[in-house]
């Protein structure tokens, strides 16, 4: 949530505490804690059925708002701050950003496989930002619609590798899970060609630390610095979490491979725009390339948008501050 005090700095990484709720509902955790549903009349009725919840949230919103004295809301598609826009007494300005508003974009590809899922889900995101102005986040660049309220920067990727291209190592694969029960598969895997190192990253607790099964299969908590590390020095990258996961693997320069380990819609648009543009291969099983794997084609154009991030921004909280003023 920006205040006036934010002006002179808009940059969202440089906001302290950017990434924090501004007030916690007793048993009802973080205000903008609503389910995300693909569909604007299944959210309403969950909304229906909620209602004490949500007016206690919209008011807790609404109170943090006074508070902070803000000018605007920056919010990831959340629907709670999209309807607060629309039903709050302040109309204050707001910024949503998310990688599913690329969906909206009129320049964005759909081929006819996917095209109903496309709808689905640029549907999801419009509602889930009406209101306001959104920000895409988007794999490759497309023009910013200013006139429609729709503007359009790369991944916020922490930490981006440089725009300068990486060199592949001879070192093994780095596997980062987004669900811990993705295990067996690459322990499988490791049984049938154990003479192919692999770092295993996974959200499993930092206190038990990382557990070496052998000299060439080791399982790792989800620490960015350390993922950061082994990512630059590897041979491949394989993820099956998010977005987010999938632009900071390709923002390295290597093979990534995107595994589908449980394939839906989003996942799916997800994967075609990957493959469209050169950044990673999909795969519905783990495997990863022995033979030899080759630099993305499209990394190096990636790099040079990840490093138009910060002016992009700009742009865009610049355009916010116009709004709230």
């Amino acid at each position: 949530m920006g205040t006036r005090a934010d002006a002179a700095n808009p940059s969202p990484r440089t906001f302290p505490g950017f990434d924090e709720t501004g007030e916690v509902l007793p048993g009802l955790g973080p205000l903008t804690r609503i389910d995300r549903h693909p569909s604007l009349w299944a959210w309403a009725i969950q909304c229906l059925r909620r209602r004490r919840s949500l007016s206690i949230a919209l008011a807790a919103l609404d109170r943090t708002v006074l508070g902070e004295r803000a000018d605007a809301i920056v919010s990831f598609m959340d629907p709670l701050a999209a309807l607060h826009r629309r039903v709050g007494s302040s109309r204050i300005a707001l910024l949503s950003i998310g990688h599913p508003l690329r969906m909206t974009h009129p320049d964005h590809p759909i081929d006819a496989v996917h095209a109903a899922s496309a709808r689905m889900i640029s549907g999801r995101a419009r509602w889930s930002s009406f209101g306001g102005l959104r920000y895409s986040l988007s794999l490759e660049p497309l023009r910013p619609l200013a006139e429609q309220g729709l503007l359009v920067g790369p991944p916020l990727v922490e930490g981006a590798a440089s725009p300068t291209p990486a060199q592949t190592t001879d070192g093994g694969w780095v596997v980062q899970l987004a669900r811990a029960d993705q295990r067996p598969e690459v322990e499988l895997w490791h049984q049938r060609h154990p003479e192919i190192p692999i770092d295993c990253f996974y959200d499993r607790s930092r206190s038990v630390g990382t557990e070496e099964v052998d000299g060439n299969l080791r399982f790792h908590p989800l620490d960015r610095d350390h993922l950061r590390q082994r990512m630059a020095v590897s041979r491949g990258i394989i993820v099956d979490a998010g977005f987010e996961a999938l632009a900071h693997a390709a923002s390295f320069g290597k093979p990534v491979v995107h595994w589908l380990g449980r394939p839906h819609p989003e996942t799916l648009l997800l994967a075609r725009d990957l493959e469209r543009l050169g950044l990673a291969k999909a795969s519905r099983s783990f495997h990863p390339t022995i033979d030899g794997p080759s630099i993305p084609p499209g990394g190096e154009r990636f790099r040079e948008w990840l490093s138009r991030s910060d002016a992009c921004l700009d742009t865009a909280f610049r355009a916010l501050a116009s709004h709230a003023r």
